[in-house]
């Protein structure tokens, strides 16, 4: 037996994706530009950060790669259940979190540089701030869902 869903909850899902997908594709900017924050901080030769460079682009190819991949397939299996906005919410969570410890650790290397960034740690706050209303609401949508066994 078939199930039908509106054709807007599809339309939904893949609009989702793909905000989530240009999310991910900030947070890897965001870590290949750290990356070379962190290189330059350490003072890599330009053998080492050339190297290193190809392996960081790869392993971000290949996460954002998965994260299209898991994703669409996870809003799409969310759109048919009822779950698209909790799942979401999830996904947006686990990104604000890794956006927050990104900059924690750029704000790490300037802090062993004598800088302080005020601006890097208002990003830091607002980030774990949305990352803290998203879970809440996230958790709103679950326990509001009606037991199914």
């Amino acid at each position: 037996m078939a199930i039908h869903v509106p054709l807007w909850r599809y339309g939904l899902a893949y609009g989702l994706c793909l905000v989530s997908f240009a999310a991910g594709l900030a947070c890897a900017a965001l870590i290949h530009n750290t990356y070379f924050f962190l290189a330059a901080g350490l003072q890599w030769g330009p053998r080492m950060v050339r190297a290193s460079n190809q392996a960081v682009v790869l392993g971000l190819g290949i996460a954002l790669l998965l994260l299209l991949i898991i994703c669409e397939s996870y809003y799409r299996i969310g759109a048919v259940r009822g779950r698209l906005w909790a799942r979401f919410l999830r996904v947006t969570v686990l990104q604000l979190v890794l956006l927050a410890g990104v900059h924690l650790l750029r704000l790490g290397v300037m802090l062993a540089d004598g800088a302080v960034s005020w601006l890097l740690i208002g990003f830091i706050i607002c980030e774990l701030t949305a990352a803290i209303a998203c879970w809440r609401l996230y958790r709103r949508l679950e326990s509001a869902r009606p037991y199914t066994p």
